[in-house]
């Protein structure tokens, strides 16, 4: 993905998303910034998360190597966290929102 671009991103997990109670996904990046992306905002079904960043979230985060995990609450109160994902954000030639 790149830095001030407002990507959909689909990404696939571990974890068997139907029968949870709540979702939370962070992304973190090399500088340790994280965004967290709520329930409301993400688009799920059995084992995909789909989401859109704003220009100002993928301006948040720091250009390279990126982090992601999911976090969820189970109706019987369990929390469980999915391995950690990786992906890239790259730095634009033209930086700032436009």
């Amino acid at each position: 993905m790149w830095q001030g671009t407002t990507p959909t991103i689909e990404i696939q997990t571990d974890i068997d998303l139907t029968p949870m109670a709540l979702v939370q996904l962070t992304i973190e990046d090399k500088k340790k910034n994280r965004l967290t992306i709520n329930q409301e905002e993400l688009a799920i079904s059995e084992d995909t998360v789909t989401f859109q960043l704003s220009q100002k979230e993928s301006l948040s985060l720091s250009p390279g190597r990126v982090r992601l995990q999911l976090r969820v609450k189970t109706k019987d109160g369990d929390v469980l966290a999915s391995n950690i994902m990786h992906g890239d954000l790259q730095y634009p030639v033209y930086e700032g929102e436009l």
